[in-house]
């Protein structure tokens, strides 16, 4: 191996005349786009209305690296305690619902191949133990957190994150997420705890 050219971790690390280098990784969270969440059984106008814009920090050529979380349940999620609290059955694991939306997993990636990460919750509790899998430093990363819903799965992950990376820099773009069912008091109390807990919202430039 050739330490003068082999990149050693991709998309953050490399030897340069030996000398370890660490480049920053820009990484994009695309939450729970999923087609159940859009136009299936948990059917969502503002999630929807959101698409183009996820799309456009997609094909924005700002990020290292692209991460979009499932939602995954089995057959069994209404016998789960989030099934007899949200008793309408989705993002079955395999099924069409269960899978992100066309629009987006036909966006222009570049040479950026998307990662995927199913979680059975709300929140992805090993975040840690997936960057060591794909040879990522979490705290040496920044991440920019788009999906749905803003105010259950977007501010779990973003949260999580957080907590497993305290010294990385994490944002949520306001205009590229949706809550559930489009409460707009609900989207406006997780951005505000999001900020609170120093993750930073992104707001649309006023015209």
């Amino acid at each position: 191996m050739d330490p003068s050219s082999e990149i050693i971790k991709t998309g953050y690390t490399k030897y340069t005349n030996l000398t370890y280098i660490v480049m920053t990784n820009k990484i994009l969270v695309v939450v729970d786009m999923q087609n159940d969440f859009l136009t299936g059984s948990l059917a969502n106008e503002s999630a929807v209305k959101v698409i183009p814009n996820i799309k456009r920090e997609i094909e924005s050529g700002k990020y290292t690296h692209i991460i979009f979380t499932r939602d995954t349940h089995t057959e069994k999620y209404l016998e789960t305690q989030e099934g007899k609290r949200l008793p309408e059955t989705h993002c079955i694991a395999g099924s069409w619902g269960w899978n992100v939306c066309d629009e987006l997993l036909n966006a222009n990636f570049g040479i950026i191949e998307p990662m995927f990460l199913n979680k059975p919750t709300f929140g992805y509790k090993d975040w840690v133990d997936y960057f060591d899998q794909n040879y990522l430093i979490g705290d040496e990363s920044e991440f920019t957190f788009t999906g749905t819903c803003t105010d259950i799965c977007v501010v779990s992950n973003a949260l999580a994150v957080k907590a497993a990376f305290p010294e990385a820099q994490v944002k949520c773009i306001a205009d590229c997420c949706a809550p559930l069912f489009g409460d707009p008091q609900k989207q406006e109390s997780a951005l505000t705890v999001m900020n609170s807990c120093q993750v930073d919202v992104i707001r649309p430039t006023k015209k």
